[in-house]
């Protein structure tokens, strides 16, 4: 069996050759991760974004397991200059400060429009189905593994609803409607 890859070169397995990474605030900060891009020769039109570094900091889930985990956002090509890298950090900074991990079926949000003036407010968190299954869990190289967690951009109706239904129901929401969860202006589905 081969050697776990470095999380840099699982990332970059999946997602192809890394573009750009910002470990900088928008304001010149440092930061204690990078938000790394990239586009999935596999995925024609996709852009992902993902952080790298955030799943050096476990956090302590409610069922108290420790949980190291990394961000991905993806969004159609045409998206790749907004300004997704800043709100990764902002998220990611949050989530370091308040010490909670981010789960499978959490909403976060609604915080205003979060691309200009697209109806997007929040993320719902989820599997990253979008890729491979061996994508979801990478390699630390502390005998550790991280999960990455899909952060799809949601509107304030979908959150709300989201949130009175529950995460399963949500889902199955999103299966039967199938909306383009790569657009950044899509129209609500509740």
């Amino acid at each position: 069996m081969a050697a776990p890859l470095p999380l840099p070169a699982h990332i970059e397995r999946f997602l192809g050759r890394i573009e750009v990474g910002w470990t900088k605030a928008p304001h010149g900060a440092a930061l204690p991760f990078a938000v790394l891009r990239a586009e999935p020769p596999a995925l024609g039109g996709l852009t992902v974004f993902s952080t790298l570094g955030l799943s050096n900091f476990p956090m302590m889930s409610p069922q108290r397991r420790s949980i190291r985990h990394e961000f991905v956002v993806a969004c159609d090509s045409h998206f790749r200059e907004t300004n997704i890298p800043a709100v990764m950090q902002q998220l990611g900074i949050q989530v370091l400060d308040a010490n909670e991990p981010v789960l499978r079926g959490d909403f976060i949000g609604p915080r205003g429009a979060l691309f200009g003036q697209q109806l997007i407010t929040g993320f719902y968190a989820a599997v990253p189905t979008f890729l491979p299954d061996d994508f979801g869990t990478g390699p630390i190289g502390d005998g550790t593994a991280a999960v990455f967690v899909w952060l799809i951009p949601v509107t304030t109706a979908e959150i709300e609803w989201g949130r009175q239904h529950g995460w399963v129901e949500f889902e199955s929401r999103l299966e039967e409607l199938s909306p383009d969860l790569f657009d950044l202006a899509r129209r609500s589905i509740m």
